[in-house]
């Protein structure tokens, strides 16, 4: 209970201090138990509300509530917050929520969410410009790839700086996804295919 007193208080900070990337990333919040008392101690000792929660943004990092909800891999405050809440997310949420999904390689996350909201899967992120199979080549994590190639992404699209799909799973070493992705359709006529094939380990 102590703990959870202490991240509620991190949360409902409102001055500059309020942070909670360190909060939402925590390993506890992988108990059910603990993400029920977190809600309890947020209602009763900051007298927030599920609804106002999701909406706030850290401080340090600048990043919402939605985009941190996946940063400790888990799904069980955002089952908590749909399920026992009864919480729909917006189309901007949701999308935050997708972003901070593919930043963490939250598989158990997606898993949980896909059927359950929608998942723009093609929005675009950040100052690059990158869709959501970009940002899963990022991690380094095949299975996660795999994964998010299940949901059907445009593999012909390309972030601000032209950088491709394909591009981007060359670099991170993708091989197995890269060739599902050529038979998926991706295009690699507009890539400088020999020189960036050579990126692959």
């Amino acid at each position: 209970m102590e703990l959870c007193l202490t991240f509620s208080q991190k949360i409902c900070k409102r001055n500059s201090k309020q942070q909670f990337f360190h909060v939402l990333s925590h390993q506890a919040f992988c108990d059910s138990d603990i993400v029920h008392l977190l809600i309890v101690c947020l209602k009763t000792h900051c007298f927030m509300n599920v609804t106002d929660i999701v909406k706030l943004t850290d401080n340090t990092t600048k990043q919402s509530f939605c985009e941190l909800l996946s940063s400790n891999t888990s799904h069980r405050l955002i089952k908590y917050i749909m399920e026992k809440e009864n919480i729909s997310f917006s189309q901007n949420e949701g999308r935050d929520i997708l972003l901070g999904v593919c930043l963490n390689a939250a598989s158990n996350v997606l898993e949980y969410i896909n059927g359950r909201m929608k998942l723009e899967v093609n929005a675009r992120h950040g100052s690059d410009n990158q869709t959501a199979i970009m940002l899963a080549a990022e991690t380094g994590d095949s299975v996660f790839v795999n994964q998010i190639m299940s949901l059907d992404p445009d593999l012909n699209a390309g972030n601000k700086n032209r950088k491709s799909v394909f591009y981007c799973l060359c670099k991170n070493g993708h091989t197995s996804a890269l060739k599902h992705a050529i038979n998926m359709g991706l295009d690699v006529s507009k890539d400088h295919g020999s020189h960036i094939l050579n990126m692959l380990p």
